[in-house]
């Protein structure tokens, strides 16, 4: 358990590449706890929490994202470029998926939009870097 702390520390001086899929994850459990302790009223939820319902339940959601911010942070800890991969796929649709339901059940063009497209470009070029290797 030190060691995968240690290696992450030391990634984190160096200032390697995955830099942005730290940042990445930690948003990911930061939104999922956020959104599992502030349970907003109906009429004053955000807007992609609206679109979330239709689909499954939000508590769900909030897991999906928390396993997903936890396992792309330990994919960094340790080295396994299919975990990376697999994490970075699943983020990249997550982002997505927010996007889309900041634009359909939201207000239309919303600067959310720039914030989760920017994700989502982080976490494709993650996947693409975990399978073509680092050149």
């Amino acid at each position: 358990m030190f060691v995968f702390f240690k290696n992450l520390a030391k990634r984190l001086v160096q200032k390697e590449h995955w830099y942005a899929e730290f940042w990445s994850s930690i948003v990911f459990i930061c939104y999922a706890l956020w959104a599992k302790v502030d349970m907003p009223e109906a009429h004053r939820e955000w807007p992609p929490d609206l679109g979330f319902t239709h689909v499954l339940p939000d508590t769900v959601w909030q897991g999906i994202m928390l396993v997903t911010g936890v396992g792309q942070l330990i994919s960094l800890g340790v080295e396994k470029p299919f975990l990376r991969g697999f994490f970075s796929v699943l983020a990249f649709w997550l982002a997505c998926w927010v996007t889309l339901n900041i634009y359909s059940f939201g207000y239309g063009f919303h600067p959310g939009l720039a914030l989760s497209l920017g994700w989502a470009g982080v976490n494709v070029f993650a996947f693409s870097r975990s399978l073509g290797g680092m050149r």
